[in-house]
């Protein structure tokens, strides 16, 4: 599998506050870009984990086709809500709140229950993550080549990352080429791998309301 793949369970996640997501964005950015630059990879990768790097501060609200399922995920840090739709199954939401985490079902009514403290950086770069990614891609590159291109998803003019299998002397790398798109503010929009689409944005915009991000049964 392409290091595509790898790098997306690595993206997004929430930050502490405003003015410490901005800092953590920039943390994050910084040791993306020495890490790429420890691994030799292109300047345009470089560029690109930069701007996935910084997706710990975005405040956004998209909706993702994910499987079978629907993903709405609102962030404003430190706040953040993910709610998952799926037919047959219950809805289910995670809620980061300023000072906790909650888990939510609605079957038929909404409940919620406390789960922890607030996770902090969950699903973002951390300096363990970005060095996964930055050797990952590193490993890659004999097998794959790397480039980063310009792709519209969901509306936006979103900064993309292909892996493509070499071809070596009479055959060609396994698989097939794989795609990461971030918008420009480091918010995964989209992965397609080999097999097909794992995710994709179809609606997006920068921005979470209170209503969106807000638990929706009392814990």
């Amino acid at each position: 599998m392409a290091a595509v793949s790898v790098a997306l369970g690595l993206l997004g996640g929430c930050g502490s506050g405003r003015s410490e997501a901005e800092r953590t964005a920039d943390l994050r950015a910084a040791q993306a870009r020495q890490l790429a630059k420890d691994a030799g990879l292109p300047a345009d990768v470089t560029a690109f984990l930069e701007t996935a790097a910084r997706g710990v501060a975005a405040t956004f609200t998209a909706t993702y086709h994910v499987g079978d399922a629907t993903v709405v995920v609102a962030q404003r840090p430190p706040r953040r809500r993910v709610d998952t739709r799926r037919a047959g199954a219950p809805d289910h939401a995670d809620v980061v709140t300023a000072d906790a985490t909650y888990a939510c079902d609605r079957d038929p009514r909404w409940s919620c229950r406390r789960t922890g403290p607030v996770a902090q950086g969950a699903g973002a770069f951390n300096p363990e993550l970005v060095t996964t990614v930055a050797q990952s891609l590193a490993a890659s590159r004999d097998a794959y080549s790397l480039r980063a291109e310009p792709r519209e998803v969901a509306g936006v003019e979103a900064d993309c990352l292909v892996a493509s299998p070499r071809a070596s002397d009479d055959t060609a790398a396994p698989g097939g080429a794989e795609t990461l798109c971030v918008s420009p503010s480091g918010v995964p929009l989209l992965l397609a791998a080999a097999g097909g689409e794992a995710l994709r944005a179809t609606a997006f915009r920068r921005g979470a309301s209170d209503a969106a991000l807000a638990l929706p049964a009392t814990p």
